[in-house]
């Protein structure tokens, strides 16, 4: 690839702040308490890893945004942005 050309490598995610709380061991006929800190609050990030660098840029995507076509665009722009200067 030219040197004035650049290529990024590019992945979206959505996180839980609170994730699933899954099985638990406990004696049989006693119950165990299971303490679930807050309240689960999602985000949504794009990102791309330059190939020749293996510099990372993030978006963050709005609250209840989601992982769809506005974050991609927003990050398309963003990366624009960040590889001119």
């Amino acid at each position: 690839m030219p040197d004035d050309e650049t290529a990024v490598f590019q992945d979206e995610v959505d996180i839980n702040t609170n994730p699933k709380i899954g099985s638990m061991w406990m004696v049989r006929g006693q119950q165990a308490k299971v303490e679930t800190p807050g309240n689960n609050e999602k985000r949504y990030l794009s990102g791309s890893i330059h190939w020749r660098t293996g510099q990372v840029f993030l978006t963050e995507g709005k609250p209840k945004q989601g992982r769809d076509t506005a974050l991609f665009l927003t990050h398309l722009d963003d990366l624009r942005n960040r590889l001119r200067r």
